[in-house]
């Protein structure tokens, strides 16, 4: 049996173990600190399956089946033994309990009114530490709810990062108690601090850790429209007929360093892991000549008696001058620091303070940053570590396609010379901006990556994985249709506007008409990722009506009101 990421070992064995519905099932620990996770997950077993079944499972009442015991071995490594009478987890530590849960509530089936797990023998373990998602709340708001869909999503997954995009060029996204002009000034609702240490709490019970980022000192047009002092003074005449930038933070200003300071110090806070992401991509967009994008440094009279003192010369010496000093901040608080690459020039020697984390997205285009001899090689052979967020194969947004993805490991593109790999601690998945596409395209994207950070080897075709991914992105019930089979594609076009490949689809217009009313009974019942039901019932809806097209047969609304059986519509006129 397959689920996602794929396990390492799995060996089938004769019978299943049922869930009872009265009195459930308890879980058993030897160690009562190491069952830090199961509260969420004992949650989402109970929101996924007790309605319909009243199975049910607890760590305080019922009888005792499932049994956890520590072992000695790798970090993240799980066994689990599945019988007909009992289930015995052997874990090395806390978020090798977390992969566990995951793991068994993953295999979960629900068939008519029994809930069951087949009985199988597994070994389990990560071939990468960092296995995050990129979540970018400064281009929009994103309803709490439909944040913890994704943190259930990622936990069932085994990612331990959601990496939170807060800041961008016009975006700001959450409140700052020391600068209320900050989120006084957002053109989009902003998250309280509440609601953060809500969130961040939320995603440390499925073992994630949230990892805060501001992204400076370049996209910062929104920091400087609020706070114009920040901008640098930039001296007339200048060398140049560009108009002048209010993109970038003004680097020899102590006002800049002050607004960070206390950015950091509030996000500290509340988010409290390990990391802090001060962005540093794409410094400036030489190339855009009526854009504005880039940095004033050279002409700022501040910023040229700061490069006589600290022997800069150019644009990319103050951004290494600026993260080193930012550094010393971050580590003051007792955070580890994470930026960009494109911004720093590895074909020579850098400056930049080696701990600080690298995370490897593009060598930059012309004229928006150094390209000769750079690469992620390049950081590993000067000592970084590296989060590997290549754009073809990470950027959700609009990049990844999946006959790459297929393929695709942290180590193995951009390729990793032998005997470095550990240097690659993992990557992340990026859901850069706003996109329609995300209502269908992110569970199962996250499903897929999940493997690709998780197995070297590519991920497989086959009927198991289809019904993994049916089972983790709308439901464990076994009446629910196989809609992979029908798209095609596991991850559809990313463009908003083709919901499928019309080259790939199942033309069998019965089939797709019995998908939508399978998906909208349990629409209606509240069964399953409700959201990613809804943004597949869209999707099967427009196929429906373009198959009825062909056949000449009448379409039907692709509303909600769509959902509801064609004589129903008939009777009320929605037919058109």
């Amino acid at each position: 049996m397959k689920i996602l990421p794929r396990l390492k070992h799995y060996t089938k064995k004769d019978g299943k173990f049922v869930f009872p519905k009265e009195p459930g099932t308890k879980i058993v620990f030897d160690n009562r600190i190491a069952a830090v996770f199961v509260e969420s997950f004992v949650k989402v077993f109970h929101d996924y399956f007790f309605q319909m079944t009243r199975a049910d499972l607890s760590l305080r009442k019922g009888e005792e089946r499932i049994f956890f015991h520590h072992i000695q071995n790798a970090d993240e490594y799980y066994e689990i033994d599945i019988q007909s009478d009992r289930i015995d987890v052997r874990y090395t530590d806390t978020l090798s309990v977390r992969n566990a849960m995951a793991t068994l509530i993953s295999l979960t089936i629900q068939d008519k009114g029994a809930v069951y797990i087949p009985c199988a023998s597994i070994q389990d373990h990560p071939n990468y530490h960092h296995r995050g998602m990129l979540i970018d709340v400064a281009r929009r708001f994103i309803p709490l709810e439909e944040l913890k869909m994704h943190i259930r999503t990622l936990g069932l997954c085994k990612y331990n990062y959601l990496h939170w995009h807060l800041s961008d060029t016009t975006g700001f996204a959450f409140e700052v108690k020391s600068l209320p002009k900050l989120s006084e000034m957002a053109q989009r609702r902003v998250y309280t601090q509440e609601e953060l240490r809500e969130l961040v709490a939320y995603a440390k019970g499925f073992g994630i850790e949230s990892i805060p980022e501001i992204d400076i000192p370049a996209h910062c047009e929104y920091f400087t429209s609020v706070y114009p002092e920040l901008l640098c003074d930039v001296v007339e005449p200048r060398d140049t007929d560009r108009p002048i930038s209010k993109y970038t933070l003004c680097l020899s200003n102590p006002k800049t360093y002050e607004m960070a300071t206390e950015l950091i110090r509030e996000l500290c806070d509340i988010f409290d892991g390990e990391y802090f992401h001060l962005g540093g991509d794409e410094l400036y967009f030489y190339d855009l000549d009526s854009e504005n994008l880039w940095p004033e440094w050279q002409y700022c009279s501040h910023c040229k008696e700061l490069a006589k003192k600290e022997h800069i010369e150019s644009d990319l010496d103050f951004y290494i001058y600026f993260a080193n000093k930012m550094h010393k901040v971050v580590t003051s608080f007792g955070k580890k620091m994470i930026v960009y690459n494109d911004a720093i020039d590895i074909s020579k020697p850098t400056k930049l303070d080696k701990d600080i984390i690298i995370q490897f997205w593009r060598v930059a285009m012309p004229q928006r940053g150094p390209i000769e001899g750079c690469s992620m090689q390049g950081f590993i052979d000067q000592g970084f570590q590296v989060i590997n967020s290549y754009f073809p194969e990470t950027y959700m947004c609009d990049f990844i396609k999946e006959d790459a993805l297929r393929n695709w490991h942290p180590t193995a593109n951009p390729v990793v010379e032998k005997g470095t790999e550990r240097s690659v601690i993992g990557s992340e998945v990026c859901a850069w901006g706003v996109h329609n596409h995300f209502d269908y395209s992110t569970l199962a994207i996250l499903c897929y990556f999940s493997d690709r950070v998780w197995n070297d080897e590519p991920m497989e075709e086959s009927e198991e994985i289809d019904a993994a991914f049916v089972r983790q992105t709308v439901s464990h019930d076994l009446s629910t249709p196989h809609i992979f089979s029908i798209l095609g594609r596991r991850i559809p076009p990313l463009n908003d506007y083709d919901k499928y490949y019309d080259d790939k689809i199942d033309r069998d217009l019965e089939k797709v008409e019995n998908a939508v009313a399978e998906l909208t009974k349990l629409y209606h019942r509240g069964v399953g990722e409700i959201r990613a039901i809804r943004g597949y019932l869209y999707v099967l809806q427009e196929i429906r009506n373009m198959l009825r097209k062909e056949q000449n047969l009448p379409m039907v609304d692709t509303t909600l009101w769509g959902f509801i059986p064609e004589n129903i519509l008939r009777k009320e006129g929605k037919m058109r």
